[in-house]
């Protein structure tokens, strides 16, 4: 069971099916979960928990996650237990440790357990990394202990720092092939109606989209993706502009706006939001709008709306919900064969009624609908109004959704006229080849190549290591054809990722083991080059 915070709220209850009530505390997080009724590896039964369940350790020590000082409640085959969380010590020592029911179960406060360390015969806190030999590098601030799954505490001897070592790349090389934003790029192909990342094998990757603008000579004041793909980088003539966002596209007034080239992520699947099979897929059609003439609004007073009549299932709304009995009504008049879009933004819950036709739910990630008197059947050429009725828990939480209702004046770019080229997970020497000069004048999305040696004597110990990341963008990493995952530290239009300075990403001891020098290869979105990127040992 997920429990999602709500307002300023410190803790959630539910009731079982024995009418037992279980409620968990937030402590300093947004959410939390438990479990009921769990197998643990065949040994017992976890009946129910108020505990966010960590680790299952040598399928004998439960390990449990829980805010400092709140009550921990749990049964085991039928064995109640009652606990109280440690206290948030900075140095994370005092967690709780009992045997029960056949188990060590262990209780972990925030602290704790975000430096959890498993090892499947035991956990290790306060380490930021474990060591083969059992030694460990302590958190700033904390000294490691190891508790294995009988509940013996036994402290984590230091790892001798001289046997460890750290390498910078000096010197970085980068990619060069025809511009991924070309329209003739070699490797780029037209869109058809079936052709989006998941068709091309990068169903969660990226992309490079491009096509030729016909922008109206009158600029409209906006532009809009219709597809699935609604963020990403963005070039017009070769320029970088404001970044894709929600689908909207920036195309200066001043530029000459004969093509533009996209480099768009994957968009994952919300539960409420995404209607189409190829949403979040595709980019779509690049439309230009304005906001529709003619628009009254009302307040008016209806018969509450089933929303379960169009839907099964509906984010954070209890079965039997209704919407509440009043509702904004927006009338206008549209007789040309343009179509529209209502758009409602993020934040609230809700019915759309077109011609008092319950036509579409909208929930906290908002909705964006194309309307056209040929497709759809509640709207029509003339005269219509749509509702905008909010469901009842929507309604006493007091939110208040915006309506646009904007027109498409011009296609700027059809759907399938898109010419799209997938992203490659490692650069193709069929087509280009590494270069010396690693800091170009326009930079873009690239790939970069650095090399590190790390002393054989030291590689023949089969050690793991890390890379310490800094200074570039948003991107992936592989290391000697490893893919060591991604970062995002900033937008490549230098917005600084919260809270996010640097980050480490593990590296395989296989990864580390290799003859002659060890080869990173990163791709970041803003092309930054990596030189303050670390490899240690």
């Amino acid at each position: 069971m997920f429990f999602f915070r709500k307002g300023g709220c410190e803790s959630a209850a539910v009731i079982d099916g024995s009418g037992r009530r279980i409620t968990v505390d937030f402590g300093d997080r947004d959410w939390t979960w438990t479990l009921v009724d769990a197998d643990l590896a065949g040994r017992g039964r976890l009946d129910w928990t108020s505990a966010m369940p960590l680790a299952l350790v040598g399928g004998r020590m439960l390990v449990l996650g829980a805010a400092a000082g709140s009550s921990v409640e749990l049964s085991i085959d039928g064995r109640p237990l009652s606990m109280t969380a440690p206290r948030a010590r900075r140095d994370g020592s005092g967690p709780i440790v009992e045997s029960h029911a056949g188990f060590t179960v262990v209780v972990l406060n925030e602290i704790q357990a975000a430096t959890m360390l498993d090892d499947g015969d035991g956990i290790v806190i306060g380490a930021s990394r474990v060591f083969q030999d059992g030694s460990a590098i302590p958190r700033e601030g904390m000294k490691p202990f190891r508790i294995d799954v009988d509940g013996t505490r036994t402290p984590t001897l230091e790892h001798d720092s001289s046997r460890a070592g750290r390498r910078m790349v000096r010197k970085w090389r980068t990619w060069s092939e025809p511009d991924c934003r070309s329209l003739d790029h070699p490797r780029s192909v037209p869109v058809h109606e079936d052709l989006g990342l998941a068709s091309i094998g990068s169903g969660l990757s990226h992309a490079w989209f491009t096509g030729t603008l016909s922008v109206p000579a009158r600029r409209p004041s906006r532009y809009l993706l219709l597809g699935g793909l609604r963020d990403g980088d963005c070039w017009v003539d070769g320029v970088r502009v404001t970044d894709v966002e929600d689908g909207v596209v920036s195309i200066p007034a001043k530029s000459s706006a004969r093509e533009i080239a996209m480099f768009l992520r994957h968009a994952p699947r919300s539960v409420d939001g995404i209607q189409h099979p190829g949403d979040g897929d595709r980019p779509g059609g690049l439309v230009a709008v304005e906001p529709l003439k003619g628009v009254v609004g009302s307040a008016i007073e209806i018969d509450p709306v089933d929303p379960f009549e169009i839907t099964a299932f509906i984010p954070e709304t209890a079965d039997g919900e209704r919407t509440v009995d009043e509702a904004i009504e927006y009338k206008f008049t549209h007789r040309r064969k343009s179509s529209l879009i209502l758009e409602v933004g993020p934040g609230s819950a809700g019915v759309v009624v077109i011609n008092g036709t319950t036509f579409r739910i909208f929930g906290r990630h908002g909705l964006r609908e194309v309307l056209s008197a040929g497709d759809d059947s509640a709207f029509k050429s003339g005269s219509n109004s749509v509702r905008i009725a909010l469901l009842e828990h929507a309604a006493e939480a007091g939110d208040q959704p915006t309506v646009a209702i904007n027109e498409v004046v011009a296609e700027v770019v059809p759907a399938t006229d898109w010419r799209l080229r997938r992203w490659e997970s490692t650069p193709d020497a069929r087509i280009g080849s590494w270069v010396e000069d690693s800091t170009p004048d326009d930079r873009g999305p690239r790939w970069i190549r650095g090399e590190v040696r790390i002393p054989g004597a030291r590689t023949g110990l089969e050690r793991s290591g890390r890379l310490r990341v800094e200074g570039v963008t948003r991107g992936r990493v592989r290391m000697n054809g490893f893919d060591l995952g991604g970062y995002a530290l900033r937008e490549p239009g230098g917005r600084t990722t919260r809270g996010a300075n640097s980050v480490e990403l593990p590296i395989p001891a296989v990864a580390l083991a290799a003859d002659g020098p060890i080869e990173l290869l990163f791709f970041d979105e803003a092309g930054a080059e990596p030189s303050k990127v670390t490899v240690e040992y």
